[in-house]
Protein backbone atom coordinates (compact mmCIF):
# COMPACT_ATOMS: atom_id res chain seq x y z
CA UNK A 1 0.00 0.00 0.00
CA UNK A 2 2.86 2.42 0.72
CA UNK A 3 4.50 2.34 -3.00
CA UNK A 4 1.20 3.20 -4.52
CA UNK A 5 0.75 5.92 -2.11
CA UNK A 6 4.32 7.00 -3.03
CA UNK A 7 3.31 6.69 -6.56
CA UNK A 8 -0.42 8.70 -6.56
CA UNK A 9 1.67 11.62 -4.30
CA UNK A 10 4.20 11.91 -6.45
CA UNK A 11 1.93 12.01 -9.82
CA UNK A 12 -0.09 14.51 -7.98
CA UNK A 13 2.64 16.80 -7.05
CA UNK A 14 4.28 16.80 -10.49
CA UNK A 15 0.98 17.36 -12.11
CA UNK A 16 0.73 20.52 -9.60
CA UNK A 17 3.85 21.33 -9.99
CA UNK A 18 3.42 21.97 -13.55
CA UNK A 19 0.04 23.91 -13.42
CA UNK A 20 1.45 26.68 -11.39
CA UNK A 21 4.64 26.60 -13.18
CA UNK A 22 3.49 27.77 -16.51
CA UNK A 23 0.86 29.85 -14.73
CA UNK A 24 -2.71 29.60 -14.17
CA UNK A 25 -5.93 31.38 -15.29
CA UNK A 26 -7.54 33.29 -12.27
CA UNK A 27 -10.85 35.29 -12.66
CA UNK A 28 -10.14 39.42 -12.25
CA UNK A 29 -12.27 41.95 -10.94
CA UNK A 30 -12.52 44.65 -8.25
CA UNK A 31 -9.20 46.63 -8.43
CA UNK A 32 -10.23 47.81 -11.63
CA UNK A 33 -13.89 47.81 -12.35
CA UNK A 34 -16.45 46.55 -9.87
CA UNK A 35 -17.15 43.04 -9.41
CA UNK A 36 -20.82 42.45 -10.81
CA UNK A 37 -23.16 40.81 -8.31
CA UNK A 38 -23.82 37.94 -9.26
CA UNK A 39 -20.66 37.11 -10.41
CA UNK A 40 -20.69 35.80 -14.19
CA UNK A 41 -17.87 33.35 -15.13
CA UNK A 42 -19.06 32.75 -18.15
CA UNK A 43 -15.48 33.25 -20.75
CA UNK A 44 -17.20 35.36 -22.43
CA UNK A 45 -18.22 37.74 -19.99
CA UNK A 46 -15.83 37.60 -17.37
CA UNK A 47 -12.02 39.06 -17.03
CA UNK A 48 -9.07 36.86 -16.38
CA UNK A 49 -5.33 37.23 -15.53
CA UNK A 50 -2.60 34.51 -15.89
CA UNK A 51 -0.80 34.56 -12.31
CA UNK A 52 2.14 33.05 -11.40
CA UNK A 53 1.54 31.50 -7.84
CA UNK A 54 -2.61 31.21 -6.84
CA UNK A 55 -5.30 32.37 -7.76
CA UNK A 56 -7.52 35.09 -4.83
CA UNK A 57 -10.48 36.38 -3.59
CA UNK A 58 -11.25 38.53 -0.97
CA UNK A 59 -14.95 39.04 -0.12
CA UNK A 60 -15.65 41.13 2.93
CA UNK A 61 -17.08 44.65 3.94
CA UNK A 62 -15.32 48.24 3.54
CA UNK A 63 -15.82 50.73 7.24
CA UNK A 64 -18.40 52.33 5.32
CA UNK A 65 -20.65 48.76 5.42
CA UNK A 66 -20.47 48.66 1.17
CA UNK A 67 -19.14 45.39 -0.07
CA UNK A 68 -15.96 44.14 -1.51
CA UNK A 69 -14.94 42.10 -3.45
CA UNK A 70 -11.74 41.80 -5.20
CA UNK A 71 -10.35 38.67 -7.62
CA UNK A 72 -6.79 38.69 -8.78
CA UNK A 73 -3.48 36.80 -8.33
CA UNK A 74 -2.38 35.29 -4.83
CA UNK A 75 1.53 36.56 -3.54
CA UNK A 76 1.75 32.89 -2.78
CA UNK A 77 1.43 29.21 -3.01
CA UNK A 78 -1.64 28.40 -0.99
CA UNK A 79 -5.10 26.67 -0.75
CA UNK A 80 -6.86 28.06 2.29
CA UNK A 81 -8.86 30.85 3.31
CA UNK A 82 -8.75 33.17 6.17
CA UNK A 83 -11.34 34.68 7.36
CA UNK A 84 -11.97 38.21 9.58
CA UNK A 85 -8.35 39.66 7.09
CA UNK A 86 -7.79 42.78 6.10
CA UNK A 87 -6.76 43.49 2.39
CA UNK A 88 -4.11 44.61 1.51
CA UNK A 89 -4.04 48.33 3.07
CA UNK A 90 -7.34 49.17 3.31
CA UNK A 91 -9.56 48.87 6.04
CA UNK A 92 -12.14 46.37 4.29
CA UNK A 93 -12.35 42.90 6.01
CA UNK A 94 -13.79 39.80 5.27
CA UNK A 95 -12.61 36.18 4.23
CA UNK A 96 -9.20 36.03 2.09
CA UNK A 97 -8.77 33.14 0.07
CA UNK A 98 -5.87 31.62 -2.59
CA UNK A 99 -6.10 28.49 -4.38
CA UNK A 100 -3.87 27.09 -7.27
CA UNK A 101 -6.70 25.59 -9.64
CA UNK A 102 -7.16 27.36 -12.56
CA UNK A 103 -10.12 29.91 -12.35
CA UNK A 104 -10.66 28.68 -8.68
CA UNK A 105 -12.01 32.17 -7.58
CA UNK A 106 -14.93 32.27 -9.75
CA UNK A 107 -17.75 31.62 -6.82
CA UNK A 108 -19.05 31.99 -3.64
CA UNK A 109 -16.70 29.97 -2.39
CA UNK A 110 -13.30 28.81 -3.54
CA UNK A 111 -12.34 25.72 -4.63
CA UNK A 112 -9.24 23.91 -3.34
CA UNK A 113 -7.27 22.37 -5.72
CA UNK A 114 -7.38 18.87 -6.99
CA UNK A 115 -3.66 17.65 -4.74
CA UNK A 116 -5.73 19.27 -1.22
CA UNK A 117 -8.53 16.92 -2.13
CA UNK A 118 -6.21 13.80 -2.96
CA UNK A 119 -4.62 14.12 -0.08
CA UNK A 120 -7.44 14.70 2.29
CA UNK A 121 -8.55 11.08 0.64
CA UNK A 122 -5.04 9.43 0.77
CA UNK A 123 -4.59 10.34 4.60
CA UNK A 124 -8.28 8.86 5.30
CA UNK A 125 -7.41 5.70 4.05
CA UNK A 126 -4.27 6.24 5.57
CA UNK A 127 -5.82 6.61 8.78
CA UNK A 128 -8.12 3.81 8.54
CA UNK A 129 -5.01 0.63 8.02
Amino acid sequence: MKGLQFILLFFIGANHFNTVKGGIQCHYCGRSGLCELPYDSDPEVANFITCEKSCMKFDGYGPDGNRVIVRDCGIYEADECTPDAKYMTTEATGTLCHCMLGECNAGTLVQPSLVLAWLAVLQLAHSRL
